[in-house]
């Protein structure tokens, strides 16, 4: 069985509805989009679905890039219900477009660092999964915690469409083995696997190889019942290193 490869919106040099005629071009079979307030245009929404359906690429998902500038452990803070009225917005868009994904990052100001960080992050997504849940929508994050904080998490946001976001090259710069992160969190990662290179400090600047660590080794042990999703920065390193991340990927997981 071949494996399902797609591709993240924030790596090309389009958007919207052209971004995904470039998947296709591509050859390539899904998308995650990056949420941005054009979204609230019901016009926008529906030229987007269009392209979905006259192009045959599907919209795997919905990121929330935007909360990156966030910070979600910070309940009394505006950044928190501004971070309420952007995902609210997210979910109505992600049932308009019938997709059933939606995910936030928690990097730069939006890093969790602290035990404190975790209880009230918990908060907000124990809010966004119940109101997600309504439309049948999973809710994942992406962080590098610890294995021993991200059970803490799971644990207390204990909702049954809450999900990790697993990406070997995040967790490698912030010094974690990304083996034993999935093998020990495997269960709680959604199956939408991200997948890029960098330089050691920048990712998604280099194309797919194992010169900075061994990818291929953790890439054979994912679940073939995934998705990769390739997320270097095409739009920098030249869009021609799609296919060649795309072959290179393809020829790692036939092994």
């Amino acid at each position: 069985m071949n494996p399902r490869v797609g591709i993240v919106e924030w790596g090309l040099s389009e958007s919207g509805p052209k971004a995904i005629e470039m998947v296709r071009e591509y050859g390539l079979s899904c998308i995650q989009l990056n949420f941005t307030r054009d979204y609230e245009i019901k016009n926008y929404r529906r030229k987007i679905l269009s392209t979905s359906r006259s192009t045959g690429v599907s919209i795997a998902a919905i990121a929330l890039n935007i909360l990156n500038e966030y910070q979600l452990s910070g309940i009394s803070s505006n950044n928190f219900k501004q971070s309420h009225i952007i995902f609210s917005a997210a979910l109505r868009a992600a049932v308009d477009l019938e997709v059933n994904h939606i995910f936030i990052p928690s990097f730069y100001t939006g890093e969790v660092s602290s035990p404190k960080d975790i209880t009230r992050l918990s908060l907000f997504y124990k809010w966004a999964c119940s109101l997600a849940l309504e439309s049948q929508v999973v809710v994942s994050t992406e962080n590098t915690l610890s294995i021993e904080c991200a059970l803490e998490l799971y644990r207390l946001v204990d909702r049954p469409n809450f999900q990790f976001i697993f990406d070997p090259y995040n967790y490698l710069v912030s010094n974690i083995n990304p083996i034993n992160i999935y093998d020990r969190l495997g269960d709680i990662f959604n199956k939408q696997i991200h997948v890029k290179n960098g330089d050691g400090k920048k990712g998604g600047v280099r194309p797919l190889n194992d010169d900075l660590f061994d990818l291929k080794e953790v890439l054979v042990r994912i679940d073939r019942q995934s998705t990769f999703y390739l997320e270097n920065k095409y739009h920098i390193i030249g869009l021609e290193n799609i296919k060649r991340d795309f072959d290179w990927l393809v020829g790692t997981l036939h092994k």
